[in-house]
């Protein structure tokens, strides 16, 4: 099982932040090497909608979703090179290359980014989401976040609220609603079909499937499909 290969690995690394609340007694009842890999990010502390307040305590008091925004990922890539060189001195050369390779190329992605989305070559800057998860990707770029839910994706949504939304998104002008694979689309769809925009769906790389690996997709290619669609959004140049 999942808890057994965790127990015998010589490093388990998650990802921080509150996104698996379940860790801290994995840690106080084992001894075993662990990476919190969010650790020196800045985060962000969650904005809780009214109707996710009794759920807060499953989700913590800051926003889990750091690794969407490349800068963030160049950290966290830091810091488990770092955690592999101390566990395993004898091969810091092998680490320390690697990673200098895969930095260069979230550099490179967040280069990007701030060449195609920025206020010169966009005309809108808010992106409408289906639940909370570009708070440090709209940090680290300019844009505003509006989401439908907060960091909670299965928190009910009441009429007041819908109503409330939906007159911001139209006050923004906003043509696309983002949707994502793992959650059920169906209030954006809703208020897409109400107002008569368009959903499109944006892969906020919780894991990799099986068969985006066979393609050869990765963390680098997803982002880079999830900027061309925010530049549809965002109408960019």
């Amino acid at each position: 099982s999942d808890m057994v290969n965790i127990l015998e690995s010589d490093l388990f690394i998650y990802n921080g932040g509150g996104m698996e609340p379940w860790v801290h007694n994995l840690i106080e009842n084992n001894e075993i090497n662990v990476l919190d890999a969010s650790e020196g990010i800045e985060l962000i502390k969650t904005e809780l909608h009214e109707h996710e307040e009794e759920q807060e305590h499953k989700h913590g008091e800051y926003d889990p979703h750091v690794w969407l925004s490349p800068t963030n990922a160049i950290k966290q890539v830091e810091n488990i090179r770092d955690k592999l060189i101390e566990i395993d001195p004898e091969n810091e050369e092998y680490y320390t290359n690697n990673a200098k390779e895969y930095i260069e190329k979230l550099e490179g992605l967040d280069e990007k980014i701030k060449m195609e989305i920025n206020n010169e070559k966009c005309k809108k800057s808010e992106v409408v989401i289906t639940h909370a998860t570009l708070a440090y990707f709209c940090r680290d770029y300019g844009l505003e976040q509006i989401a439908l839910t907060g960091i909670n994706p299965q928190a009910e949504i009441s009429v007041k609220q819908l109503t409330e939304i939906m007159e911001h998104i139209e006050g923004k002008n906003v043509t696309v609603i983002f949707t994502e694979e793992q959650i059920n689309p169906q209030t954006a769809q809703v208020i897409a079909q109400e107002l008569g925009i368009q959903t499109m769906t944006l892969n906020t790389i919780h894991g990799i499937s099986d068969e985006d690996k066979k393609a050869g997709k990765n963390y680098i290619t997803l982002m880079e499909d999830n900027i061309s669609k925010l530049k549809i959004a965002l109408e960019c140049e």
